[in-house]
């Protein structure tokens, strides 16, 4: 993984990659701040204690969608995910993820961002939260 940043968590399964983003974070002075967890993102992320408010999903795929699954559970309705490259260059690569975002079912409002690295942005509409909607008035 290039980086995955859930709440104050970074993941990266490349030691020398972990080890640069430590250094990196503590040059910044939130070394403190975040924690930096070596391995897979699936496993390491499990359970994780939310809220999160904003996961940057920036990992292969088919992990992507496991990723992103694995922190469902923790997300604040309102929570952003960033899922890069997923559309561009490696849209192939991610139909699975953009279709389970993209699917109401499954509590996200989802677009493609279609600047930079074109990623997919999903917005938390409270995947949980099943509360009725309002009627509009008339």
């Amino acid at each position: 993984y290039t980086s995955l940043f859930v709440g104050s968590v970074s993941v990266y399964k490349d030691r020398a990659k972990a080890e640069r983003a430590r250094r990196n974070l503590a040059d910044a002075g939130l070394g403190d701040r975040v924690e930096s967890r070596l391995g897979d993102a699936r496993a390491t992320l499990r359970g994780i204690d939310g809220p999160v408010d904003l996961l940057p999903n920036d990992d292969f795929p088919p992990p992507m969608l496991e990723v992103l699954q694995t922190v469902v559970p923790a997300l604040r309705p309102g929570a952003t995910v960033c899922s890069t490259s997923s559309i561009g260059l490696f849209k192939a690569d991610h139909v699975d993820s953009l279709a389970w975002l993209r699917d109401p079912a499954n509590g996200f409002d989802s677009s493609p961002l279609l600047m930079g690295e074109r990623c997919e942005l999903s917005v938390s509409a409270g995947a949980l939260d099943r509360s009725p909607q309002l009627a509009p008035v008339p």
